[in-house]
């Protein structure tokens, strides 16, 4: 599915590596569990918003702001889901991954 990374700034050459995406079936609270990583250059530590399209349409995983240095890898599980909402702030840095 579609992967869709949004930094909350303009992170200039900030790449974001989508290393495995996967979902997981539970009884009652299916959840996605995304591993990723960052090369940010020569920065100390980037900040991203992350916010994760639903494979099955309902909306996208609540945007969450991650703390990374460079290279470093972080998995994220069990987020929540809220209605897609076309109006959502563009005006930030976005990244498009297909997985």
């Amino acid at each position: 599915g579609l992967v869709v990374v949004k930094t909350s700034q303009d992170c200039g050459k900030c790449d974001i590596y989508v290393k495995s995406h996967e979902n997981y079936k539970r009884e009652k609270y299916p959840y996605t569990a995304i591993i990723f990583d960052v090369d940010a250059g020569n920065n100390m530590n980037e900040y991203v918003q992350l916010s994760f399209e639903n494979p099955e349409g309902e909306g996208v995983f609540v945007p969450q702001n991650i703390g990374l240095a460079p290279g470093e890898q972080r998995s994220i599980e069990g987020l929540q889901f809220i209605p897609f909402d076309p109006h959502y702030d563009q005006s930030s840095t976005t990244l498009q991954v297909l997985v």
